[in-house]
């Protein structure tokens, strides 16, 4: 069956196919778009009539395709409306290869877009924003009371400690100076030891001792003066009783302890634990596994991280020549620069995650190693060392100087299964 293309895309069609559908989901759509039934996409598939009629009802309501129409008018609404964006994204079947990496380009620019600056409009809004307040008049500044007042206050507080350093001043000049002065007096006082045993003998006893004369001298300036001169006997010492000796604890020097290590399981059980973070989808949580209708993105764990092992069990039912990657990464220093193992149900690889760029790994293409069914994928990062392992069985060894730490990343695809994570730092 042929379909008319235009030369121009809606920009906007193109934005729904990439958000809104799984890669699934974008296959069947374009089987649709090249004519096929249902039974002829299930055989090109190599799946069930079922599979086929699930997806692609999940492409009729993703897109909004009215309901009430039959069947063949929404495959026919479906060629009319999106046959042209499908023909031009992928041109032919050797086109599809290629399907998943673009999927997940599309979304990396997504995600740029929405932590871009504010855009041309706003920055203009802002313009006039800035340029309306330097054109208005400022207003005069209003006068306040309060302050009138507390002006008075601090005036008047002022004048009058001015008059009262005046008058002190007269009254000092006019006071006429005494020409005599007060005999010394020389108190003695004694205070009697207290009794050691409690009880008491006598009271404590004080001697005011005047002197016989009092000699009257002019001075100079008046003086009065006044000296007292206690004396106060110590308290004897008890020496009956045994002298005690201190003797000093030596310090006790602790040694710091070496940091523990850390650790992170989750079984899916109770949905996702609060210390991932997702970056993009909407995962599902059935039986115990973290599944998803389209595709799903989520870190967990601490930059500084290093040394450690991770193990996951997965499941990926299908081999088929469109298979979409699900993968693991380790020493993510954030969701766009990170060191993954991606396994399909046909093959096991090696990718780095480059500034939000897959670049697949030379020579580490081992095929569909453990089989299909479910996985037990572990990944020991100990330095710059890599050691990757499904069921038990060491696939392979890499080396690179550029990761040594950082977090751990987590991608499935719509046909994968997780039913656990779990990360531990090596001893």
């Amino acid at each position: 069956m042929d379909i008319n293309t235009s030369e121009g895309i809606n920009t906007s069609d193109e934005d729904n196919i990439w958000k809104l559908l799984s890669e699934k989901e974008i296959l069947v759509m374009y089987w649709v778009c090249q004519g096929y039934s249902n039974e002829e996409i299930a055989t090109q598939r190599n799946v069930e009539i079922p599979t086929v009629k699930t997806q692609l009802g999940s492409v009729y309501k993703k897109l909004k395709v009215p309901e009430d129409l039959p069947d063949s008018q929404k495959r026919e609404y479906l060629i009319t409306q999106y046959g042209s964006v499908i023909n031009k994204l992928f041109p032919d079947r050797k086109s599809l290869d290629t399907l998943h990496e673009r999927k997940r380009e599309w979304e990396v620019k997504n995600l740029r877009k929405q932590r871009e600056p504010k855009g041309e409009l706003e920055q203009e809004l802002e313009g006039l924003r800035s340029r309306r307040e330097i054109t208005e008049p400022t207003p005069p500044p209003r006068f306040n009371p309060v302050f009138l007042w507390i002006g008075l206050g601090v005036l008047g507080i002022i004048v009058f400690a001015t008059i009262l350093v005046l008058s002190t001043g007269n009254n000092r000049r006019g006071e006429s100076i005494p020409t005599t002065a007060v005999a010394l007096v020389q108190p003695t006082r004694t205070v009697q030891p207290l009794p050691l045993t409690g009880t008491s003998t006598s009271e404590p006893t004080a001697t005011l001792t005047l002197s016989p004369t009092a000699s009257l001298t002019p001075q100079p300036t008046p003086t009065n003066t006044f000296t007292a001169q206690p004396t106060n006997t110590p308290l004897p010492t008890n020496t009956t009783g045994p002298t005690s000796t201190s003797t000093e604890t030596p310090t006790e020097t602790s040694t710091p302890s070496p940091t523990p290590g850390f650790e992170f399981f989750d079984d899916f059980e109770a949905g996702m634990k609060p210390e991932w973070t997702l970056i993009s989808g909407d995962p599902q949580f059935v039986n115990g596994m973290l599944t998803t209708s389209t595709s799903v993105r989520m870190i967990v764990g601490e930059e500084s991280w290093s040394n450690y092992v991770v193990e996951l069990e997965a499941h990926d039912p299908e081999c088929l020549w469109e298979w979409g990657w699900s993968r693991v990464g380790i020493y993510a220093k954030d969701e766009e620069n990170l060191l993954a193992f991606s396994w399909s149900g046909c093959d096991r690889k090696l990718f780095l995650f480059v500034n939000g760029v897959w670049i697949d790994v030379p020579n580490t293409h081992v095929g569909a190693t453990g089989g299909a069914g479910f996985l037990i994928i572990r990944i020991k990062a100990e330095g710059s060392n890599f050691s990757f392992y499904v069921n038990n069985k060491k696939i392979i060894s890499y080396y690179n100087d550029d990761y040594k730490n950082g977090k751990v990343y987590l991608e499935i695809d719509d046909e994968t299964k997780v039913k656990y994570i779990r990360i531990n730092s090596l001893p």
